[in-house]
C-alpha cells in the first residue's frame, strides 16, 4: 500500500493529535454518571445538617404554639421567658430590636434556616477537629 504526500502529512498530523492527547486524556465514565468524590462521606453531614434545621423549625413552632396558648398579655417585653425566645429564635430578636414584624411561617422558615446555618458551621468545625488530630 502506498502513500501519497497528502496521506502522509494526514497520517503525520494523526499521530500528533494522538500524542497530544494521550498527554491530556480525560477520563470519561458513562453517560449519565454522576460526579463524587472518592470519600463520599458527606451523607451524614447533610444528614446532621437537616437535623439541626428541623429542630429550629420545631423550636420556633413550639414558641408559636406556647404565644397562641397563652393569655395575650404572655408575650411582651416584660415577660422573663420573652429573653429565651429571642435567643432561640434569633429572627424574633431582630424583628424586636430593628422593628418589623414576622409572620408564623416567615419566621419558622427563618429559624430553620438559621439553626441550618449553626448547624453547617458546627459540623464543619468538628469536622475540621477530627481531622487535626
Amino acid at each position: 500500500m502506498r502513500f501519497g504526500r497528502s496521506n502522509w502529512r494526514a497520517r503525520d498530523e494523526q499521530l500528533k493529535c494522538q500524542q497530544y492527547f494521550r498527554c491530556v486524556r480525560l477520563e470519561f465514565g458513562r453517560i449519565g454518571e454522576t460526579i463524587e468524590p472518592e470519600k463520599s462521606g458527606s451523607g451524614g453531614m447533610k444528614y446532621r445538617i437537616g437535623m439541626w434545621a428541623s429542630a429550629g423549625f420545631l423550636v420556633a413552632g413550639c414558641w408559636a404554639i406556647y404565644a397562641f396558648a397563652t393569655t395575650p398579655p404572655a408575650m411582651t417585653s416584660a415577660d422573663p421567658i420573652l429573653t429565651l425566645v429571642e435567643f432561640t429564635c434569633p429572627v424574633v430578636f431582630a424583628s424586636l430590636h430593628f422593628h418589623f414584624g414576622v409572620s408564623l411561617y416567615w419566621s419558622l422558615l427563618a429559624n430553620a434556616s438559621t439553626y441550618a446555618l449553626i448547624g453547617l458551621i458546627v459540623e464543619t468545625m468538628g469536622q475540621r477537629l477530627n481531622q487535626a488530630r
